[in-house]
């Protein structure tokens, strides 16, 4: 892949509720952008590992999702693709309760906030609801989740899941997750753009 070296930026989060640490790349592509990285962190008292790729297109809206958790010795994949009808397939099945979705969140990463945060483009004081495809882990399964994010301010961020679950959430000028409470703080950054 391409990477263009005016628009990209490094990551390194550590946990706050457990052991964990997660790294992430986004940068520009000629076609969008593209998230990879790795979260370590320990699931049922065993050594986890998350992979995943993330592409999107220019207006940071998922086109597709590439995930490989690793759990002890046991390893899942998940393939997710989006159409230009918004319809999800998983590993070649449709996803109908999906349909519509815009982002996807992965649960234990806090990378994904940066997703419909730069899509939607806030200005200070407005809220947007937008649906995404959310990714348990460990299970690795997928289900519709209705979020609401209001800019505060230039780097602040109210979030609310239509499941109740609200926090704010600090970034960076260019999207990445600074601090989420409770759960992920930037431990160091490297980038342009």
């Amino acid at each position: 892949m391409n990477l263009q070296r005016d628009s990209f930026r490094s990551v390194l989060w550590q946990a706050l509720d457990r052991p964990g640490t997660e790294y992430s790349t986004v940068w520009k592509t000629p076609k969008g952008w593209a998230l990879d990285g790795t979260v370590c962190r320990v699931e049922k008292k065993q050594p986890a590992l998350l992979s995943y790729r993330i592409l999107c297109d220019k207006k940071w809206k998922t086109n597709k999702v590439e995930l490989k958790q690793t759990i002890g010795c046991v390893e899942d994949r998940l393939t997710l693709r989006v159409d230009n009808r918004d319809r999800w397939w998983a590993d070649g099945d449709e996803l109908p309760t999906l349909r519509g979705c815009t982002d996807v969140d992965l649960l234990s990463s806090p990378v994904t906030n940066s997703l419909p945060i730069r899509r939607l483009s806030l200005r200070k004081g407005e809220s947007r609801w937008a649906r995404a495809a959310w990714v348990k882990l460990p299970e690795m399964s997928v289900q519709p989740l209705d979020q609401e994010y209001t800019r505060l301010s230039a780097n602040i961020y109210r979030y609310r899941s239509a499941s109740g679950f609200r926090t704010r959430i600090k970034v960076d000028d260019f999207g990445p997750v600074v601090n989420y409470p409770r759960f992920w703080r930037r431990s160091a950054t490297k980038g342009s753009g």
